[in-house]
């Protein structure tokens, strides 16, 4: 019995302990509920707080597209600019070597255009010498130009002189071609002793006979004057040998004997 009641006793206290864990179950289990209305309530909160901020992220989305879009124009118009600004800095560049490159040329120029002037300064000195030397030249000139036509005035007088002695000179020389022709023909003849006697022609070709021995008219030379009148008077002699004496004479005789 006690044994019973000992049981009887650990099981309403069991009962009493599981009433009480059912109490405090039920009690946690009301709190859960609340706890999963309030859940609810917040869940249905948050849903329309979703559907709010999927509305005002769609509008964001819509929004950031139309900003996108805009900024691609705008990174466009950038990447324009900067490509504008590229070309510009280039073209800048390019511009300060041309002027640069214009500043040495100018630079250059002023120095080329002193030694210009410099060199004009010299040239103007250079020419007024040329001048004064071109007015000494042209004295000269003329002096020689006077001078130059007294020397063709002394050419033409000479050669007027030169021409009439060469018409001197021909004449002489016709007459001394006539005199060499009169010569051969006097020599030949006298070689031939053609016109002398065969007496003469003989004598002459003889090998004995002396070959010194000359004839009269080879001796005797007179003036022009006188010729005529002493060649009729020894006419009949002058075709005579003349010797050097009898002997000779009378050998000449012999051999035409």
């Amino acid at each position: 019995m006690l044994f019973a009641e000992q049981n009887k006793q650990k099981a309403t206290e069991q009962i009493g302990f599981t009433e009480q864990r059912i109490h405090s179950l039920e009690a946690e289990i009301a709190e859960y509920r609340e706890t999963l209305a309030e859940e609810k309530r917040q869940e249905l909160e948050l849903e329309d707080a979703l559907v709010a901020a999927e509305k005002h992220l769609s509008q964001i989305r819509e929004s950031h597209s139309q900003l996108k879009a805009g900024l691609d124009e705008v990174m466009q118009e950038q990447q324009k600019a900067e490509r504008r600004l590229f070309e510009l800095e280039k073209d800048k560049a390019v511009n300060n070597n041309q002027i640069d490159s214009l500043k040495n040329d100018l630079q250059r120029l002023a120095e080329e255009e002193k030694n210009r002037i410099a060199e004009g300064e010299s040239l103007n000195v250079r020419i007024a010498e040329l001048e004064k030397r071109e007015k000494e030249e042209k004295a000269a000139v003329s002096a020689l130009e006077i001078a130059e036509e007294k020397r063709q005035e002394e050419v033409a007088r000479v050669e007027a002189e030169i021409e009439e002695l060469n018409k001197k000179v021909q004449a002489i020389h016709r007459e001394l071609d006539a005199k060499r022709n009169e010569y051969k023909l006097t020599k030949s003849m006298v070689e031939s002793l053609e016109g002398f006697p065969e007496s003469i022609r003989f004598l002459s070709s003889a090998k004995e006979w002396n070959k010194g021995a000359q004839l009269l008219s080879d001796i005797i030379y007179v003036e022009a004057d006188y010729r005529v009148a002493i060649e009729n008077y020894l006419e009949p002699y002058l075709n005579y040998y003349v010797v050097k004496d009898l002997d000779e004479a009378q050998a000449a005789i012999r051999l035409l004997n």
